[in-house]
């Protein structure tokens, strides 16, 4: 029941899908601390979004370039 809900919300976005996944599981973590629930069906649900940034990191010619381009106070940040 649960996964059907995270893999409806993950259509749309993997991240925001774990992220929801990650909310219910805590809160579902909560009612099992105070014996409100027998077990969390959330507990491992593992993660459908892998992400990695390493387009983002800029070479040393996109440094030389930008710091050509910026005006000279953006140059130290």
């Amino acid at each position: 029941m649960f996964r059907e809900w995270r893999n409806r919300l993950a259509i749309k976005s993997k991240r925001q899908a774990d992220y929801a996944w990650a909310v219910l599981a805590r809160i579902l973590a909560v009612g099992l601390d105070y014996g409100w629930l027998d077990a969390n069906p959330c507990e491992r649900g593992g993660r459908l979004y892998r992400g990695s940034r390493r387009d983002k990191i800029w070479t040393l010619d996109d440094e030389l370039a930008f710091v050509e381009k910026a005006p000279r106070h953006l140059h130290l940040p």
